[in-house]
């Protein structure tokens, strides 16, 4: 059976199905086919269809749209067949998110229509108010979309001859009826999430949701609900088998450097690079020649080109910038194009672990620039490259627990003092963690019971997409149009890609990370400030620095200033730079288990 209509978390204020529980659940209820239909957005689809292919489900992408007719506002589901398909939905999507009204222009919707699938819903109001104007309607929409197709819907307590008299008119008027009955929540029982998520919303409270039959019912149920027409069972059926499209998560999208030859050119620059450096010895021509042969096998010339290009403009305008963090210090191609500022030979760092052959995956350059200066430098990325190829990342805020407890208490009737005082401070923290890591909230639990009913609902919200803003480092940059990989949404007058930065990284398209750090701005204020030079060879070994970081001495360092950090740093008392180093290596999930270890190692 296929499920054609289904609103997930990402329909953020109106659907309750969580992407990760959909495709497991349907597949127990006898589904083989699912497809995802938030309002306007695609976001959340390639974790979707990775997640229902893992369940033997075929994860249809799809999305609701609305438009206006003949002075009507006309509601379709979309869906993507095959690959062209795809970059139609896209086109579809973006206008939905970026377009003020909200609507996709009537003159657009014939425009990218190859391998999309159409359904009109909510159609019951016009064709009672006028089933001449409702088949003027279905004209025009039949000449914008040739595989268009009708919804019926119907609860348990609707007479039968409801759907059959709109099924007749439909057939009347040549088009094909299926079953869109719309899905909110994956449970009967979720209602009660789907009122506090429009209390969210709303701020207001309800006693009765106006969408408590819309959740997933069995295929066993589905298909007792059109008994009376079974030809709408088998269409539906169709569009289940008819749309095939897989998202391409083993191919690489890389974007050109403007050059004749990004090989020659990275090569002469590297090599000039290295001899500016004075690393002129043996070891350091043989690495760079057997980098070089690894970047150019891998196809990643232009990578090392663009970023180098985004570096050098920053440092030529005065933008404050790193020395260079993560997997991709390690390489002496990046070092010699001043990409970063560390001799990996020096440091004995790994090339194998930011570039390797034999582990197929985009390369990843962690670049940090001053937070009021970021915006120059995406500027300057899109006068290079074009808008059309360049833009953010979407990055969807979760709710909080802090946050959640706080209106939930208010939607209880109950302060939630005593909740929120007595929360770990741990980033992304669930319910069950909370009370498993404080005893005082454990016994607040345990003797109150007003509390334990608003972390019971809090366990129903946690982790939901609250709301969409830029991703605060994220760029991604593509060969073609931005719209022929990822559909586009708006955020004030920046266009954002709707997918987030995991899901471009698993598409093979060029994520560019500019992370925005204060501490840099206020470096190059202090140092404007100070009336003598302040010469970048700044010695790496001074006692006083050493011994304030010792004593947890860190605000206003980056990386070092969270409570665990300090904590850790009066624990390991680093005595050099290296030992800095093992510190913050240390301080990340898996190793952080290895921490008093190293201590008994270290002493």
């Amino acid at each position: 059976m296929t499920l054609l209509r289904l609103y997930t978390e990402y329909s953020i204020g109106s659907g309750e199905c969580r992407v990760r529980e959909i495709s497991k659940k349907a597949s127990m209820l006898g589904y083989t086919s699912v497809a995802k239909t938030d309002k306007g957005t695609l976001a959340g689809s390639v974790e979707f269809s990775s997640l229902s292919a893992a369940n033997n489900v075929n994860g249809i992408i799809g999305c609701e749209v609305k438009t206006f007719l003949l002075g009507e506002e006309i509601t379709l589901l979309l869906y993507a067949k095959d690959e062209s398909g795809i970059t139609g939905l896209n086109v579809y999507s973006s206008f939905m998110m970026t377009e003020k009204s909200g609507y996709i222009p009537e003159k657009s919707l014939n425009k990218y229509s190859t391998g999309i699938i159409a359904i009109w819903i909510e159609n019951r109001k016009i064709i009672s108010q006028s089933k001449e104007k409702a088949k003027n309607i279905l004209r025009l929409l039949q000449g914008y979309f040739p595989s268009l197709y009708a919804g019926l819907e119907r609860i348990p307590t609707e007479p039968t001859e409801v759907t059959t008299a709109l099924h007749g008119f439909f057939k009347e008027n040549h088009t094909e009826c299926v079953i869109t009955n719309p899905v909110y929540m994956t449970e009967k029982e979720n209602v009660e999430a789907l009122m506090l998520i429009d209390y969210l919303k709303n701020g207001e409270k309800t006693t009765v949701s106006d969408r408590e039959n819309f959740y997933l019912r069995s295929a066993k149920e589905t298909k007792e609900l059109f008994s009376h027409l079974p030809e709408v069972i088998e269409n539906t059926e169709k569009i289940g088998a008819g749309c095939n499209f897989r998202f391409q998560t083993n191919t690489l999208h890389l974007p050109s450097f403007p050059t004749e030859n990004p090989r020659e050119l990275l090569r002469e620059k590297a090599f000039s690079g290295l001899e500016k450096l004075n690393c002129n010895g043996e070891q350091y021509i043989n690495r760079l020649n057997s980098e070089l042969s690894v970047i150019e096998k891998m196809g990643f010339s232009d990578y090392f080109l663009i970023t180098e290009d985004f570096v050098s403009y920053a440092r030529e305008n005065n933008i404050p910038s790193g020395y260079g963090r993560g997997s991709g210090v390690g390489s002496l191609t990046a070092y010699a194009l001043g990409i970063t500022k560390v001799d990996p030979v020096e440091k004995g760092l790994i090339f194998e672990r930011f570039l390797n052959e034999e582990r197929v995956s985009m390369p990843d350059f962690d670049v940090d620039v001053g937070d009021e200066d970021r915006e120059k430098l995406i500027r300057y990325g899109i006068e290079k490259y074009g808008k059309k190829y360049l833009c953010g990342i979407a990055n969807y805020s979760r709710y909080a627990l802090r946050q959640i407890v706080k209106n939930i208490s208010k939607y209880c009737g109950y302060t939630g003092t005593e909740i929120i005082d007595n929360i770990p401070d741990k980033v992304g923290i669930t319910v069950d963690e909370a009370i498993k890591g404080s005893p005082s909230l454990e016994k607040e639990v345990s003797r109150n019971e007003k509390a334990r009913e608003v972390l019971r609902l809090c366990r129903l919200i946690e982790g939901r997409p609250r709301a969409v803003s830029p991703h605060p480092s994220g760029v991604i940059l593509t060969p073609k149009p931005l719209i022929n990989y990822v559909p586009l949404t708006a955020y004030n007058d920046e266009t954002l890609c709707q997918y987030s930065m995991d899901d471009c990284g698993k598409l093979g398209i060029l994520k560019i990370d500019f992370l925005g750090i204060k501490y840099l701005t206020a470096i190059q204020k202090a140092k404007s400030l100070i009336k003598e030079p302040i010469y970048e060879d700044i010695p790496p070994m001074d006692e006083r620095v050493f011994k304030m970081l010792q004593k947890g001495d860190t605000l206003g360092v980056f990386q070092l200033e969270s409570e665990g950090m300090k904590e850790l740093l009066k624990k390991v008392k680093p005595e050099s730079i290296d030992e800095l180093c093992h510190v913050i290596s240390l301080y990340r999930p898996g190793p952080i288990a290895f921490i008093d270890d190293y201590i008994k190692g270290k002493n």
